[in-house]
């Protein structure tokens, strides 16, 4: 199943461009930008998504997921409540068929195994989890990407926290390189290759597909830019989707 979740979020990567259909995984949006606390986007450090199982039996469904919440007491994590993923928290963004099963929340901290996710953006509601142990119950586990490490090519939106739709491109790390502006009519998504300075590397979707005369894959895809991870004011500018290794 795993391997199957993996080739899914690979063949996903085709249709991020189109409309999301019954037939392909897509990302889906569950918080407007504007509704977002942002405390959130300010604090967040990476994202959590959680793999819930699902099935084909009887048409594509994804089964609900005990989500256990701890408290921070004198240094120690001691549960606290156990929860619905689906029906008592707002993942900020989930991916799947009919855009569901794997549910991304904003990470905030993190200390050893555990770390705190918000499952109300809205109203910056933060819980903590312990990552280890939530995924031993889930057969696709518990994934976590850094935003001060991203690398490996995961796809990321650069556009969802904007008003404009539209992000500069730096043509290199720094503020006070040259840049050109990219929207979001071009580009669904980009891939980001790796992080300095506090700007991401990012190449285009087709860096995937990219193969060289003959006929071997290309290991070094052309850059398109360097983006900002945070504004003037430090809250995120873009986030993870769905995608090649993400």
């Amino acid at each position: 199943m795993l391997r199957l979740l993996h080739l899914l979020l690979i063949l996903c990567c085709f249709f991020q461009a189109s409309s999301p259909s019954a037939d392909a995984p897509y990302e889906t949006f569950n918080v407007k930008y504007r509704e977002i606390a942002p405390s959130v986007l300010r604090d967040t450090i990476g994202v959590v998504t959680i793999n819930a199982d699902f099935s084909w039996e009887n048409g594509y469904s994804v089964k609900d997921v005990e989500l256990k919440a701890y408290d921070k007491v004198a240094g120690s994590f001691v549960v606290s409540e156990t929860i619905s993923l689906q029906k008592q928290t707002v993942a900020l963004s989930s991916f799947g068929y009919s855009g569901i099963g794997s549910y991304r929340f904003p990470m905030t901290e993190e200390e050893g195994d555990y770390c705190r996710i918000v499952i109300d953006p809205k109203n910056d509601r933060r819980i903590w989890i312990n990552n280890q142990i939530q995924a031993k119950n889930l057969e696709n586990g518990v994934e976590k990407i850094h935003f001060d490490a991203l690398k490996n090519l995961v796809a990321v939106d650069l556009f969802i926290f904007t008003d404009s739709g539209k992000k500069k491109l730096y043509a290199e790390p720094s503020r006070e390189s040259s840049f050109v502006v990219i929207d979001s009519k071009k580009h669904a998504f980009l891939l980001a290759a790796e992080v300095k300075n506090g700007f991401v590397r990012l190449v285009s979707e087709e860096a995937i597909n990219l193969q060289s005369e003959d006929g071997k894959e290309n290991p070094t895809p052309q850059t398109l830019g360097w983006a900002r991870i945070r504004d003037n004011e430090g809250l995120l500018t873009l986030w993870i989707v769905g995608g090649p290794n993400c």
